[in-house]
């Protein structure tokens, strides 16, 4: 039985799998096997890979219907039997000591390894995709420096490694959950003892792709997640920490906030002239300035979205309540 089971679910993304792959195959510790999950690709996976990206790899292919990343780890995971499960994203490239520096992290019961995802020397980024990794880099460099312990709420699937035992506790990923599925589960593996561990050496290099439609979305999904969480979990106190931050941001950010709240389509021109803003500050090599003015794109539409879901809910709570 091998020591570790890694779990990669991919979809459509036949070009960076293979990349994902490779990256698998040189790793110093040799003792796991890959457990890859189609979730629906067209053209199948099992058409396109080839010996020389498996090169070696001990390989389990498995596929579904295309259902999402939540019902493709889940079936992954249930195939496995080692001790250990890896989780890495069809767009990461991990490290030849990927493997061994998470499987050294684990040195007490219950730990789980979460790895960082960083940006690549040869990676040609969109400034909203640069914009993703500068904001986990920083993330990174205040764990590193000690500022704060990593919690549940930087469990990302895209690099970490769970004890099986751990994820057997705390149940399987909710397959209604199409993004943030990992931070859900990780509430739950803290309620079943996990201890997390940030290990920087566990290196994983992403080749993060993304249209601008779907950055656009982003802060639109996430404001829906963490009120399901909040809802789900309330002793995680997910809102709370959520407004706690969005209190911390700069003063003219919160100032701008408040005026698109105030006047009527506001809202969406300065989104629209924020992201056009970063994209042409880019073009310029004005990349600090583009990353700002991605921000306030990005909260500007995460606060307005979250004020809908709130206020869907307590609409939908109060017809409720008359109801009864």
């Amino acid at each position: 039985m091998p020591e570790v089971d890694v779990v990669l679910a991919t979809f459509n993304r036949h070009r960076s799998l293979a990349r994902t792959l490779r990256g698998l195959s040189r790793q110093t510790f040799r003792d796991f096997r890959v457990f890859l999950v189609d979730d629906g690709s067209s053209p199948p996976v099992a058409e396109t890979l080839s010996p020389e990206t498996l090169d070696g790899l001990d390989v389990r292919l498995l596929r579904q219907e295309n259902a999402g990343p939540a019902a493709a780890r889940n079936l992954a995971i249930a195939e496995g039997t080692a001790p250990i499960v890896a989780f890495i994203d069809d767009d990461v490239v991990p490290d030849p000591d990927w493997l061994a520096a998470h499987l050294a992290a684990l040195d007490a019961p219950n730990t789980v390894s979460i790895g960082p995802l960083l940006a690549p020397p040869d990676w040609k980024p969109s400034p909203w995709t640069r914009w993703e990794a500068e904001q986990l880099a920083a993330e990174y460099e205040r764990m590193r420096a000690g500022e704060y312990e990593p919690t549940w709420r930087q469990f990302f699937t895209g690099n970490a490694v769970v004890p099986r035992e751990l994820l057997e506790r705390a149940g399987p990923f909710r397959v209604d959950f199409l993004r943030g599925e990992d931070v859900e589960l990780g509430i739950r593996l803290r309620r079943a003892g996990a201890r997390f561990v940030f290990t920087f050496e566990a290196r994983g290099w992403h080749y993060a792709e993304r249209p601008l439609r779907t950055w656009l979305a982003l802060p639109r999904m996430y404001a829906e997640h963490d009120r399901r969480l909040d809802a789900l979990h309330p002793d995680a106190q997910m809102l709370r920490i959520v407004q706690r931050e969005l209190d911390r941001r700069h003063p003219a950010v919160r100032r701008a906030a408040s005026l698109a709240r105030r006047v009527p389509g506001l809202h969406h021109l300065m989104v629209r002239t924020g992201v056009r803003a970063a994209i042409w500050l880019d073009a310029l090599r004005f990349r600090s300035l583009s990353s700002r003015a991605l921000s306030l794109a990005y909260d500007l539409e995460y606060r307005a979205s979250l004020a809908r879901v709130l206020a869907y809910r307590d609409g939908a709570q109060m017809v409720t309540s008359r109801a009864r």
